[in-house]
């Protein structure tokens, strides 16, 4: 109940309190929207770019050390005896 009461009045002092027009308010967020929606496609064409090179370096690195790892281990492994 509280919370309902404090989001009401809150509500009511900012708009009694609000630095601008509601008109120009609107313009603000529609114009920030607008530059965010931007930001998140050319972030997500970046990632889309460099995933595949970012990808095969992370190949490279763990499967490398994999190969790596098993080929000493085969060469260290003891020639079984007949």
């Amino acid at each position: 109940m509280g919370a309902i009461v404090g989001g009401a009045v809150g509500s009511v002092l900012g708009l009694v309190f609000a630095p601008k027009k509601g008109e120009d308010t609107r313009k603000f967020l529609k114009e920030k929207g607008k530059e965010l929606i931007g930001k998140g496609l050319e972030t997500s064409r970046n990632i889309h770019e460099l995933a595949p090179q970012k990808m095969s370096f992370w190949r490279w690195l763990f499967l490398g050390r994999k190969r790596k790892s098993k080929q000493k281990s085969q060469e260290t492994k003891p020639i079984p005896h007949e």
